[in-house]
């Protein structure tokens, strides 16, 4: 009996160790979002943008798809995050998060094993938690994102485009409104006929600044006596080998489908350009229905080793 006794109070103190001086976080939370690990992983890349009182918050280390760090310098303290990411189906991402401060940590974690403590640090980040879910729901009700199962090959194009260059992600959408009517005057001017949907051709993605150069393309018969004028040019973009997404909703945040796309892709071992083509089936103009807007999405890959 003594001995039974010994062990569990060793055990016991070893916990108690590791609980106050080892253990690296404070807390742990988890939940799941509705869609891949890619979005997950865009979303809360972006969890400033859901809750204002984030706006401060930096990014310190990332590994993409799996894991984030982060950490928000309060007025009392410094919390850090670590987020983890794992892929339960292609629709369903298990998210955990461990949490610290930089402050009051022997306080924290006694009332986190007292169940009659007052805990309000513990509260404060439960509360951002359900605000982080809440509006992460609200936000992904306004569109959808579906990865095909099979590799298909993109189609190809002959097409007048505009060029843009070091454009945010997050401005993908407005810099094609700006520059649309580089399209449509030479269309009229020339009295063509479009040979297929309007798209967007990435040509160069920093990831690390969310930052793009594309081509934004009317498919057009280039076997006319046309020639390139101004800012708008020629181009013929080849079929390739690709992993494809269907993206319901508003245009500005089709890239959700990028990152679900480049997460398949890993997970299938296959490799990609990173150079998206989004090809899109509605107008802007005259189609307010947003959530109802579709884009087809390929991101070109090689099953080659």
């Amino acid at each position: 009996m003594n001995k039974i006794v010994s062990i569990v109070l060793f055990l016991l103190i070893a916990g108690l160790i590791w609980f106050f001086f080892v253990k690296q976080y404070d807390y742990e939370f988890q939940f799941e979002t509705q869609y891949g690990q890619g979005v997950a992983f865009r979303e809360i890349s972006h969890w400033k943008e859901l809750n204002k009182e984030y706006s401060k918050l930096e990014q310190t280390g990332v590994r993409e798809f799996d894991a984030i760090s982060q950490s928000l310098q309060t007025e009392n303290a410094r919390l850090d995050f670590l987020w983890n990411f794992e892929s339960d189906t292609d629709s369903i991402t298990k998210v955990k998060v461990w949490v610290r401060s930089n402050k009051d940590r022997f306080k924290n974690r006694f009332q986190i094993l007292n169940p009659f403590a007052e805990n309000g640090f513990i509260d404060s980040i439960k509360t951002d938690m359900l605000d982080l879910m809440k509006n992460l729901k609200k936000q992904q009700s306004a569109y959808s994102v579906k990865l095909e199962d099979s590799l298909k090959m993109s189609p190809a194009f002959d097409c007048i485009c505009h060029h843009s260059e070091a454009i945010l992600v997050q401005s993908k959408a407005m810099e094609m409104v700006q520059t649309i009517g580089y399209l449509e005057e030479y269309v009229l001017d020339h009295q063509l006929k479009l040979t297929g949907n309007p798209f967007v051709k990435i040509t160069a993605w920093d990831r690390q600044n969310d930052i793009v150069d594309f081509d934004f393309c009317f498919p057009v018969n280039l076997a006319q006596d046309i020639r390139p004028e101004g800012k708008v040019e020629f181009r013929q973009v080849p079929s390739s080998l690709s992993l494809q997404a269907v993206f319901h909703g508003n245009y500005r945040i089709s890239d959700l489908a990028w990152y679900d796309l480049m997460a398949q892709a890993r997970a299938q071992n296959l490799k990609t350009s990173a150079l998206p083509l989004e090809i899109f089936y509605n107008n802007p103009k005259t189609d307010i229905h947003a959530p109802q807007w579709r884009a087809d999405v390929f991101l070109p890959v090689s099953d080659q080793p």
